[in-house]
């Protein structure tokens, strides 16, 4: 069962927010991007509102008990999460346990009020995209085309809750990994926790963000001092290519260093260590793919995945510690993150 008060519905559950608490309280830190003001709150109070998931009707005539099914799901997911916090490997987890995690964070996607703000932007962008081809009445002129409101998203929302399967699916058959703070450091966690990014595969025409993109990372912050990572499969098979074609470089150098009569040109040597240096950097996150273990974050990985947390948040953003001057720094010289991302039409 769901840990939430009566009435009080979490869209990030609490069994995901005591990893970021300070200490033994249930307290977090908190960052409104709207306000840009700083608080601190027992989770209790934090990422809920009252009846968020209430109002779906079956066919029978009776509600359906969203927060029941998600309560279920959490359940499961908080032995799973324990086992992770615990060892700090994803090798503890098996084959259940993995689809367990996948369905957790597909659920995540779609339950926060990011999920239903998203929904009400895109509905305003085709309405506006008819009319800018002439439609005068979109509703009234275009078959099966509804202007919806903030309870009708909602409901629409709530509806994908009961269908994750596919999302869950795609997560799973991603190379997971986790990656641990670098000392001194500690990882955020947004309202909408589950970010993305794509620097393998950027486009300016289209968006290569969705969960089937080629070189789509999906991030879900764990731990103040964890963060569960999804790479695109093709991408964890080119890293492997790139470390042994870098490794193949330095043992032909080596090699010739050994047999050649004279010594091997400047360039080469200098090739050598650029592809040392470049299969260094590469094999530990390989290693944790393969074998469930942390790699460890640097100063700036922290940062980027940070960042990622406040860019995703509808509006909140917590830690451990109080340190908003990140999420601070980047609303106030961009006033769009005062809100989470919006699809943009071309």
């Amino acid at each position: 069962m769901s840990e939430n008060k009566k009435g009080r519905d979490h869209y990030v559950p609490k069994v995901l927010l005591r990893g970021f608490c300070d200490g033994k309280r249930e307290i977090v830190s908190i960052f409104d991007k709207k306000l840009g003001r700083s608080f601190k709150s027992n989770i209790a109070n934090v990422a809920a509102e009252r009846g968020f998931y209430s109002g779906l009707v079956g066919g029978s005539g009776a509600e359906i008990d969203i927060e029941g099914i998600l309560g279920r799901c959490e359940h499961e997911f908080r032995g799973c999460l324990d086992k992770i916090r615990e060892e700090s490997s994803l090798a503890v987890l098996g084959e259940r346990e993995k689809a367990v995690v996948s369905l957790f964070v597909a659920l995540q996607m779609l339950r926060t009020p990011h999920a239903r703000e998203q929904l009400l932007h895109v509905n305003s962008l085709l309405s506006q995209k008819l009319k800018e081809m002439g439609v005068e009445d979109p509703v009234r002129e275009v078959e099966g085309f509804e202007e919806i409101d903030q309870a009708r998203a909602a409901k629409i929302a709530n509806i994908m809750l009961l269908h994750p399967t596919e999302f869950a699916n795609i997560i799973s058959g991603k190379a997971w990994f986790l990656m641990r703070a670098a000392s001194g450091c500690h990882f955020y966690i947004g309202d909408n926790p589950v970010a993305r990014q794509n620097v393998w595969n950027e486009n300016s025409l289209r968006g290569t963000l969705g969960l089937r993109s080629q070189g789509i990372e999906v991030y879900l912050p764990i731990t103040a001092s964890l963060t569960l990572c999804m790479f695109c499969e093709k991408m964890y098979s080119e890293l492997v290519d790139l470390y042994e074609s870098a490794t193949r470089v330095v043992r032909n150098y080596q090699a010739a260093s050994v047999l050649g009569v004279r010594p091997p040109p400047l360039e080469d040597a200098i090739r050598a260590r650029r592809a040392e240096e470049l299969a260094k950097s590469i094999k530990p996150t390989i290693v944790a793919i393969e074998t469930g273990c942390a790699v460890e974050a640097s100063k700036d990985n922290v940062e980027n995945l940070n960042s990622l947390q406040v860019i995703y948040a509808e509006r909140y953003v917590m830690a451990s510690r109080s340190d908003s001057e990140l999420a601070d720094n980047m609303v106030k010289s961009d006033s769009t993150l005062r809100y989470g991302p919006r699809m943009q039409s071309a």
